[in-house]
């Protein structure tokens, strides 16, 4: 279900993603406050896109429209590797 190709960047104002499991939409800023990420380290998440829509914000929620369902033909399996954010923060 992705639509064109696949970019990752860093949040941007106004950013929203639909969590899996979720009706609605959650504002990423909304995510990362929820999970208690220091404000420092908000913009070193890594966020995964298509070209119409957030699929991943990386460690904290992935989109509903980007779940694996029955009917999918090919899965696209992507993997980040975690840094210690206090190690980024103090780059910053």
């Amino acid at each position: 279900q992705v639509k064109g190709g696949l970019t990752v960047r860093s949040r941007l104002p106004g950013d929203f993603i639909q969590p899996l499991g979720m009706s609605g939409r959650k504002k990423v800023q909304d995510i990362l406050t929820d999970d208690h990420v220091p404000r420092a380290c908000r913009d070193t998440v890594p966020i995964l896109t298509d070209q119409e829509k957030l699929l991943w914000v990386v460690g904290h929620v992935i989109s509903e429209s980007a779940k694996v369902q029955r009917d999918n033909e090919t899965v696209l399996r992507v993997r980040f590797e975690r840094a210690d954010c206090r190690e980024i923060c103090k780059m910053i």
